[in-house]
């Protein structure tokens, strides 16, 4: 459990940092890097999706951890990352607390910002002359199996060339992006409530 902490925890940091740092600059050359198709309005709904189901995996590993530590102190339950707890000696809470925040906080921040930048883009439909749409447009859910019925990004952009947006489900996509970003924030606070509960006396 531990070693696949260490990978995913790392991963994560990695990517939310990375996100964050695509999104402030956009940064659309790093991104059509990685895919082509792709620009940088993705980052919103990309983030809110497999950042969110990423968020959820670190995590439920984070509890796993925690609550099989009966020790004193937040600091000893607060699983470790990159550096040998036993070789911290008095930087040990300094160093969980960049933790603590990194995992724990930092993301929960995240997520409010990218709702916020989700919504200072369009949706529009994907045909000759486009529409703009609601984000929230009554569409049946099999718009989630054809994909690309609709698209998202910064329609005043549509007229630059290669500028198509990317695929997006009116509706249905943000109801997604929502349940998973509620069961983050629900994990974050039951992560956090474990890391901070007293623990328990063993019994004689």
């Amino acid at each position: 459990m531990n070693k696949l902490w260490n990978t995913l925890a790392t991963f994560y940091v990695l990517y939310i940092l990375g996100s964050l740092f695509m999104d402030r600059t956009n940064n659309g050359d790093l991104i059509e890097s990685f895919n082509p198709s792709e620009n940088w309005s993705s980052i919103p709904i990309f983030y809110l999706s497999f950042g969110s189901l990423l968020s959820i995996a670190v995590l439920y590993i984070c509890y796993q951890i925690t609550a099989h530590e009966n020790k004193q102190g937040w600091e000893n339950r607060m699983p470790g990352l990159w550096l040998d707890d036993s070789q911290m000696h008095g930087l040990l809470k300094k160093w969980k607390v960049v933790l603590f925040s990194l995992i724990l906080i930092f993301p929960v921040v995240l997520q409010v910002h990218f709702w916020r930048r989700f919504h200072d883009w369009q949706a529009w439909s994907n045909v000759k002359t486009p529409e703009v749409v609601s984000l929230y447009e009554l569409v049946s859910p099999a718009y989630l199996l054809s994909w690309d019925s609709y698209r998202y990004g910064d329609f005043s952009n549509m007229n630059e060339e290669g500028w198509h947006g990317v695929s997006y489900v009116p509706l249905w996509q943000p109801v997604i992006m929502l349940t998973l970003s509620l069961i983050t924030l629900y994990m974050t606070w039951k992560a956090i409530s474990l890391i901070f509960k007293s623990p328990q006396k063993e019994q004689s």
